[in-house]
C-alpha cells in the first residue's frame, strides 16, 4: 500500500519523507528527487521543497549525485540502521558564503559568551520541560530552577531539573532516561537524533562549524553546536512520545514514526510570535549567528506554548500549528 498525505503549508516549511517498507531508489534529475519502487515512478518532489528525507529500509539505493544534490539543496538526509534508528546523516560541507568567517568567529568567541549561551539554552530547556510536564508539582518545582541557572550553569541546575522531571514524566509509574533501557526509551532516541539532525542542517545551513560547541565541546559524536542547540527543542520530542506510550505504543512502528516527525512541524512560540519547531530552530541559529558576529548579546530560544494557547489559536485560526510534511510507506 503506497500512501502519501500532503495539505497546503507555509513555503517556508518544507516537506518531510519517510521512505520504509520498501527498497526504493532514489535519483535527482532536473532538480526533481525521484523515488522508484521496482523501476516504477512513485514519487516525485522538488529538490527546494525537500527539508528531511529519512530512509528506513536496508537495501534502498541512490545515485552519488542524488545525495549531494539534496544535501547542496538544504536537504537533509537520515539514514537508518537495523533499530530503525538514524545511523548518520547527509550533511553539506559548504553552506553559506560566509562559512569561513563564521568559523573564524565561532573560533573567536569568548568563554564568558559561551557561558551565557550556555545559560540561557538551559533556562529555556528548563522552561520548556515545565510547560511538558504533567505534574504540577514538578512544573512549580522547574518554574523556580529556571530563576536559578547562573552563567555557564555552574551548579549543574540542568541536572537537578532532568531528575524532577524525568521522575514524574510517567505520573506514578517510574521511569529511567537511558538511551538503552526499554520503551519508551526508544521513542525519544528516534525524536531527539531526527531533531539533532535538523538542528545540523539549519546549523550548516547558516555557514557554521557544528563541531565549536559552547558547552558540548570536543565529544566524539562530532555534532557538540547540534547537541547544544538542540537542547531546548528536547521537550517537544518528550510530549510526542509521552502521548505515544500513554496509548500503548512500545515500539517504532509506522504511526510513531510519523507523529515523531510530526514534532518539527509543532506549534512554538519565537519572539513571541506563532512558529513551528522547523522554522524556530532556522531563526535561533540565525540569533546564534549574529551573536557570534557580535551584533546581539543574547539568543533567542523557541518556547512551548501551553495546550491551552494551542487550542485558543487554532479557533482563531492563528494557530502555529504546522501542517503535516509527507510521509511515504509502503507495505
Amino acid at each position: 500500500m503506497y500512501r502519501s498525505s500532503e495539505k497546503s503549508r507555509p513555503p517556508t516549511i518544507k516537506r518531510t519523507i519517510e521512505i520504509s517498507g520498501f527498497d526504493a531508489s532514489v535519483s535527482v534529475r532536473t532538480g526533481l528527487v525521484t523515488l522508484k519502487r521496482e523501476g516504477k515512478i512513485v514519487e516525485q518532489i522538488p529538490i527546494i521543497d525537500l527539508g528531511v528525507l529519512i530512509v528506513d529500509t536496508p537495501n534502498a539505493t541512490f545515485t552519488n549525485s542524488a545525495l549531494v544534490e539534496i544535501a547542496v539543496g538544504g536537504g537533509l538526509v537520515i539514514l537508518c540502521g537495523a533499530d530503525h534508528l538514524p545511523a548518520t546523516y547527509v550533511l553539506p560541507v559548504v553552506g553559506n558564503t560566509m562559512q569561513v568567517a563564521r568559523k573564524l568567529a565561532q573560533l573567536q568567541l569568548s568563554q564568558r559568551a559561551r557561558n551565557r549561551v550556555w545559560q540561557q539554552l538551559v533556562r529555556a530547556k528548563i522552561f520548556n520541560q515545565a510547560v511538558a510536564t504533567p505534574c504540577e508539582q514538578t512544573r512549580s518545582l522547574l518554574l523556580e530552577l529556571v530563576k536559578r541557572v547562573e552563567t555557564g550553569d555552574r551548579k549543574n541546575v540542568e541536572a537537578r531539573a532532568a531528575r524532577a522531571y524525568w521522575s514524574t514524566w510517567l505520573g506514578g509509574q517510574p521511569f529511567e532516561r537511558d538511551r538503552h533501557g526499554d520503551p519508551p526509551n526508544n521513542l525519544l532516541n528516534y525524536g531527539y537524533m531526527v531533531l539533532r539532525g535538523v538542528v545540523a542542517r539549519a546549523l550548516c545551513a547558516a555557514g557554521l562549524d557544528c563541531s565549536f560547541g559552547v558547552h558540548h565541546v570536543g565529544r566524539l559524536a562530532g555534532f557538540p553546536l547540534a547537541d547544544d542547540m538542540m537542547e531546548p527543542l528536547r521537550p517537544w520530542v518528550d510530549k510526542a512520545a509521552l502521548e505515544l506510550y500513554r496509548q500503548g505504543t512500545l515500539e517504532l512502528t509506522r504511526e510513531a514514526k510519523a507523529r515523531l516527525l510530526r514534532v518539527l512541524y509543532d506549534p512554538c512560540w519565537f519572539e513571541n510570535k506563532h512558529s513551528t519547531v522547523t522554522v524556530a530552530t532556522e531563526r535561533m541559529v540565525g540569533a546564534y549567528t549574529r551573536l557570534v558576529h557580535g551584533e546581539a548579546r543574547d539568543i533567542v530560544v523557541p518556547k512551548m506554548p501551553t495546550d491551552e494557547e494551542v487550542w485558543t489559536h487554532a479557533e482563531k485560526g492563528t494557530s502555529p500549528q504546522g501542517e503535516d510534511g509527507i510521509s511515504t510507506e509502503m507495505e
